[in-house]
């Protein structure tokens, strides 16, 4: 046993003895390991190109001045929080180069971007604005007499020659409108003053109109039709700026004004089941006649001539022929009257899809009366249809008569009725629509269907 704990305590006393060797001996340690880097801290900054971005118009949004403490590299993670939906087509790199949403109403949207270096990660937010722009092509050429800065949005503008011009502005798209009065003075310089026109709500409709012939050639009539209160209104606004109430009309649901001719001047007024006829002259202004359709004849027209301007060969009616459009359905109706007198009853003889020719479901979104220079009544009507997205289809089709009455309709492609765009600073192209583009391929469409006849 002695023995035995002999030779343990020898191997015990030599394994110490190895251990101080490798210890180096002299007493000395190792050196201490360095300092664990500074932690690193980072700082996430994001921007977006602009407030306010047009519907279908680029932006960006940009990280590039996020900063990190340690000089580590930045990795980057876009998310978008809210908002209309926007397609983000790399997510993982500084700045986004993106295209605004289609939009009914201006919507604003957020992006966050994570940012992260040597483990550490901050975020940060980017916001923007979609404004909703307007879909409605505009007609013809136009003159700048002069350029007028208002401070609140400026949401329908009406005018009928030099001498007239109204501009409705309010804050928001439900306020009533407030107007500015615009006219040329005799020294030919644009005037600008308030309006003597009461407010009116921003969906009313307006449109120029002549019931008799104004005492002064710079006094002018326009007509406002306001559905919700089933009230069609007829205003003089006279040489000195003075607007004075013609008439006051109780219609229910006014939602169209053109004009015809009916033993001198008349107003045609759409509703959403019936159109009306108003006469006045230089006496009292009055509800001539009413004709129920069942159909919303907001867009409506009563040609007294071709499109081409020339008359229609044909006798005229005490009461005219009719074209109207069914929105809901997107059907040309042509109302033709029973006979030439007074009691006239209006039937549906032409029934017509409109020639829209798309790949999309399109809506109207807007209409004119057209007519030739020096006629009393329109000629046709103006159509503009759309898909509602900004890049998407347009139509404007042509509607009118030949010269035996028969309905014709002619479709232009978006090439001259479209959106534009083009950049972010550019909301709207202005789309001329020259008579030359539809009125010769009217000749030459009447001149081939005659040979087809004849054949």
């Amino acid at each position: 046993m002695i023995q035995h704990t002999t030779a343990h305590v020898r191997v015990l006393a030599a394994a110490l003895a190895m251990s101080c060797a490798s210890c180096g001996g002299g007493g000395g340690g190792p050196s201490p390991p360095p300092p664990p880097p500074p932690a690193s801290v980072v700082v996430a900054n994001a921007s977006a190109s602009a407030a306010t971005v047009h519907e279908g118009q680029p932006f960006s949004v940009d990280a590039s001045a996020s900063t990190t403490t340690n000089g580590a590299p930045l990795t980057f993670a876009w998310t978008q929080v809210s908002g209309p939906a926007v397609t983000i087509a790399n997510p993982n790199t500084a700045k986004l180069d993106l295209s605004a949403s289609e939009v009914t109403a201006d919507s604003p949207a957020q992006f966050r971007v994570t940012v992260t270096a040597g483990g550490a990660t901050a975020q940060a937010t980017a916001n923007i604005t979609f404004s909703n722009i307007a879909q409605t092509p505009s007609y013809g050429t136009s003159q700048t007499f002069a350029t007028v800065t208002v401070s609140t949005p400026v949401r329908k503008v009406f005018g009928g020659d030099l001498h007239l011009g109204l501009a409705g502005y309010a804050a928001n798209a439900t306020d009533p409108l407030t107007f500015l009065d615009f006219s040329l003075s005799p020294s030919s310089e644009v005037q600008v003053s308030a309006s003597q026109l009461g407010s009116l709500p921003q969906d009313a409709i307006m449109r120029m109109s002549s019931l008799y012939i104004a005492p002064a050639i710079a006094d002018q009539q326009f007509t406002v039709a306001e559905e919700a209160a089933d009230r069609v209104r007829v205003f003089t606004r006279h040489s000195s700026a003075a607007i004075t109430t013609r008439a006051t009309l109780t219609l229910t649901d006014p939602c169209g004004i053109s004009t015809t001719s009916l033993s001198g001047n008349a107003l045609f007024i759409g509703q959403r089941a019936a159109f009306s006829f108003v006469l006045g002259g230089t006496g009292p202004i009055f509800i001539d006649k009413t004709v129920s359709t069942g159909r919303p004849f907001c867009a409506l027209v009563a040609p007294g001539s071709r499109l081409t301007g020339f008359a229609l060969n044909l006798p005229s009616p005490v009461y005219p022929h009719v074209i109207a459009l069914d929105a809901g359905t997107n059907e040309l109706i042509v109302y033709t009257p029973s006979n030439l007198g007074a009691a006239a009853v209006y039937t549906a003889q032409q029934i017509t899809p409109v020639q829209l020719n798309a790949s999309k479901p399109l809506t109207l979104a807007t209409w004119a009366p057209i007519g030739a220079v020096g006629l009393g009544s329109p000629s046709g009507m103006a159509l503009v249809f759309t898909d509602g997205a900004h890049n998407g289809e347009h139509r404007l089709v042509i509607v009118g008569f030949d010269a035996a009455r028969t309905l014709v309709q002619e479709p232009i492609r978006s090439a001259l009725a479209c959106p534009s765009k083009s950049s972010a600073t550019t909301s709207m192209a202005t789309c001329a629509i020259p008579k030359s583009s539809w009125s010769n391929r009217h000749r030459r469409r009447r001149r081939s269907l005659s040979h087809r006849q004849a054949r």
